[in-house]
């Protein structure tokens, strides 16, 4: 019996999905053809390319498909991030050829969805939802796991969210309340001839105009009675302040309830930075499974944000790199915070945040770099997803299969 080479998988877009592609199918013994459009011809990707078989085109490549023999071709690979173009090349190469396997790459969900129904014999993935659910599948088995509960932070935590935050003008009335209430306790202590405790009593009811006629300046001095007026005009100058920082407090949470601008009180729970599209459905994975989610977004104009807030997830808008707006999502007392942001810097800063403030927390860092991804998952307790490795994981694991399949079949009809 001879053994017959294996045929090549064609491989179009040589972008961080595709080049992870090739790398993989490389590694398992698949040979590889690559179209490679002139736009991508940079001797960044010709370095890594090389020893394998690359065949240039112009920028026009889907019209040069033809020169990728698909008759001949294992399985197409369109990787590259353009979704007209890609979804232009499966259908020429769906009408010349039928019977080829093609795995194409389109963000959008809506054609994804619509192309997956209408073209047969075609797998299509993103990296968004190669990401989302292995994404999802290791947070919920992070807020599954049993973590010992800090009760004294939690209750520190809940009575920051509830009280107002002590702002300067608060202090100043109150430093303005101490200086009238302490002097006058003392003068009508002596004026009077009452114990402290009663001239306490006598000088907060003369302040808040309270008084219950048990002690009064009737037959005090003239002294005594024009202290105790000025006390009385201070006292509801103070009780106005007073009123009105406690009126501002409750409008500006009314409004933050509104904008998702207050701190959300919750314990073990999900709290994910980054309502993007990989964010946005690892919450929604997240809440089909019953679990309890916060979602942390900078941008107020994120269409995804009505998205969440239809599931009933709530979303703190704010900037996550900030310690406090962290806090105001409860990320401190979560059962994992997951920084799921487009930008590695901004997702390892965060989850070094976290992990520096409270290691009890884990902590789940979208690194769209695999190389980066397998370092911090060397060097830090964090743990890191790489949506690239992810997309590609999948496209390779059904190929692989494929393969496999093929060579059994084939070596069972030559037998």
């Amino acid at each position: 019996m001879n053994a017959t080479a294996p045929l090549p998988t064609s491989v179009v877009g040589v972008g961080d999905v595709g080049l992870a592609i090739i790398d993989r199918l490389t590694a398992a013994g698949q040979p590889v053809r690559i179209l490679l459009p002139v736009g991508d011809a940079d001797p960044t990707v010709e370095d890594e390319l090389v020893g394998l078989e690359v065949l240039s085109c112009g920028a026009q490549w889907t019209r040069e498909l033809a020169r990728l023999q698909l008759d001949a071709c294992a399985a197409l690979v369109l990787a590259g991030d353009d979704d007209a173009a890609n979804v232009d090349a499966v259908l020429r190469a769906r009408q010349r050829h039928p019977d080829v396997p093609i795995h194409v790459r389109i963000a959008d969900e809506s054609l994804r969805r619509y192309l997956h129904k209408s073209v047969p014999g075609v797998h299509v993935f993103s990296m968004t939802a190669a990401a989302a659910r292995p994404s999802a599948d290791l947070a919920a088995t992070l807020l599954d796991a049993p973590r010992a509960r800090r009760v004294f932070r939690r209750a520190q935590r809940f009575v920051r969210g509830v009280l107002p935050r002590p702002s300067q003008l608060f202090g100043s009335v109150f430093a303005v309340f101490g200086l009238i209430l302490l002097p006058t306790v003392f003068y009508f202590a002596g004026a009077l001839d009452i114990p402290l405790l009663d001239a306490l009593y006598f000088t907060w009811t003369t302040v808040f105009s309270v008084g219950y006629g048990d002690y009064n300046l009737q037959h005090a001095s003239a002294m005594a009675k024009v202290v105790g007026m000025g006390v009385m005009l201070l006292g509801a100058g103070f009780t106005a302040a007073l009123v009105s920082l406690m009126a501002d407090w409750l409008i500006a949470r009314r409004l933050g309830s509104l904008f998702a601008r207050v701190a959300v009180q919750m314990s073990n729970h999900a709290v994910i930075v980054g309502a993007g599209n990989v964010g946005a459905r690892v919450a929604e994975l997240l809440v089909e499974r019953g679990h309890r989610v916060v979602v942390i977004e900078r941008d107020a104009e994120n269409p995804n944000i009505a998205r969440l807030r239809a599931h009933h997830i709530p979303v703190v808008l704010g900037d996550a790199s900030v310690r406090e707006v962290l806090d105001q999502a409860s990320s401190f007392d979560a059962g994992v915070v997951m920084a799921l942001t487009e930008r590695d810097a901004v997702n390892l800063h965060i989850g070094l945040t976290m992990d520096e403030a409270d290691d009890d927390v884990p902590v789940v860092v979208r690194l769209l770099s695999p190389e980066l991804t397998a370092h911090v998952q060397r060097t830090s307790h964090m743990h890191a997803i790489s949506p690239v490795a992810a997309a590609a994981d999948a496209v390779c694991a059904l190929l692989v299969g494929d393969f496999t399949a093929a060579r059994v079949d084939g070596a069972a009809a030559t037998r």
